[in-house]
């Protein structure tokens, strides 16, 4: 089967339903309505000439009532989910809180389900990935979230291939972000795919917004999983956390461990999402951004600080995991 990878359009004007998730937060709202609504609005405004919108924009919530936000007071709606008729595309916001009414949340699934069985693509902001990948329709497909929340995503949802480094992901016609920056450039990407690139850099220019594909890799915090009742994987993870400097191999882990090689790397994998070598290089990256950020060390000296011996080797897993050089990512994040 050939894989559908344009979006479903309405060339008249597309019709661009978000929707206003339990709790959510205000900018993931604004963000959408700033973008889609001003679309052939603000730079004919500017310019002088006459107003043409893009795109035809309803909030609607899950039964039609004002929407209260993440410490926001109550967001007005158009209407229900269940009037929209002929969407193009359907905006889910993030998802706050863990307190949701879960049939509320089931009949969201659903009424998601019937809009991509029906033509709609569907976009997430955040954590309103969880709501698409509830759907069992980003199975076998790349899809992000926020960082601090891509390996529950991924524990929940293991058919889904979760990539947190991506500020997007385009899987034609469904899409999924990260963090509020990704709101803003999937808003760009999207006006670019049911308008066109035209009119997503008018709009770039106008939020004054840099228009490119950008990573949240730079601001991820390397969060060690041990939400876990494994206590020989526990010991070896509270090990590391003051030895990662030392040199060790998975044989060595292992043997702390008390279990042979094989078990214990199936095991550290079940226990925090990641293989031991890969958890080890974090911790060591993570060691160094944080010098990065509070001292004046040479990259020579962080090297070797964090447990490496080749300067030029550290500084290309830094740029692999943290998306950025060691140079840029002292001038982005240094203090003062």
């Amino acid at each position: 089967m050939t894989k559908n990878t344009e979006p479903h359009r309405n060339f008249a004007r597309p019709r661009i339903v978000v929707l206003v998730t339990p709790g959510t937060m205000l900018t993931s709202v604004a963000t959408a309505l700033d973008v889609f609504s001003t679309a052939g609005v603000m730079w004919n405004r500017i310019h002088g000439v006459p107003e043409h919108p893009i795109f035809d924009v309803q909030l609607v919530s899950s039964n039609g009532k004002p929407v209260v936000c993440n410490g926001a007071p109550f967001i007005g709606v158009h209407g229900a989910m269940s009037d929209v008729q002929d969407a193009d595309l359907v905006v889910v916001t993030a998802l706050v809180g863990r307190d949701h009414d879960r049939r509320e949340l089931k009949k969201m699934v659903a009424w998601l389900q019937a809009q991509h069985a029906g033509g709609a693509s569907l976009a997430s902001f955040c954590t309103g990935a969880f709501l698409l990948a509830a759907t069992g329709l980003l199975d076998g497909k790349s899809a992000t979230t926020h960082w601090g929340l891509a390996a529950r995503l991924q524990r929940m949802y293991p058919k889904v291939n979760v990539v947190p480094h991506r500020l997007i992901a385009d899987e034609g016609t469904l899409f999924t972000s990260g963090g509020s920056h990704g709101a803003m450039d999937l808003c760009l990407h999207l006006v670019q795919r049911f308008a066109s690139r035209e009119v997503a850099i008018q709009c770039a220019k106008v939020m004054v917004r840099d228009f490119e594909s950008r990573q949240q890799s730079p601001y991820a915090v390397f969060l060690q999983e041990k939400n876990h009742q494994d206590k020989d994987i526990g010991a070896v993870q509270d090990y590391l956390e003051n030895a990662y400097h030392l040199p060790c191999t998975v044989d060595d882990l292992a043997q702390r461990a008390g279990i042979g090689k094989r078990t214990f790397e199936r095991r550290f994998k079940t226990a925090t999402c990641t293989s031991p070598r890969v958890y080890v290089q974090q911790l060591r990256i993570e060691a160094a951004k944080r010098i990065l950020e509070t001292d004046n060390q040479t990259v020579e000296q962080i090297t070797s600080a964090v447990g490496y011996e080749d300067p030029a080797a550290f500084s290309k897993l830094f740029v692999k995991l943290c998306g950025v050089s060691p140079a840029v990512y002292r001038r982005k994040f240094a203090a003062g």
